[in-house]
């Protein structure tokens, strides 16, 4: 998959389940926020939002997230997305 920055997407899986999506460049470096919402609460983000190192919120805890390209971001994303999903059906 070739993503091109800025990339912003909002995709709705079911009437109350949706991803947002907003990848972009500052400076030379990805800046990115990669959410799932539920019942408008936030399950998932990946994130590395001003002053933070990349990191990743599952539920109600924070991981460290090893950023490596934008692709691979998008990949793991969905994989903890897909998780969720066939966990919480």
């Amino acid at each position: 998959m070739v993503v091109y920055l800025p990339y912003v997407e909002k995709i709705y899986l079911s009437e109350n389940v949706f991803v947002d999506i907003k990848i972009y460049q500052r400076d030379g470096q990805p800046k990115f926020s990669l959410t799932l919402v539920k019942d408008n609460k936030r399950v998932i983000c990946f994130d590395n939002h001003e002053g933070k190192k990349p990191h990743k919120h599952i539920k109600n805890k924070i991981f460290d997230y090893e950023f490596e390209s934008v692709d691979k971001l998008i990949a793991d994303f969905y994989g903890e997305v897909e998780k969720f999903l066939n966990t919480n059906k």
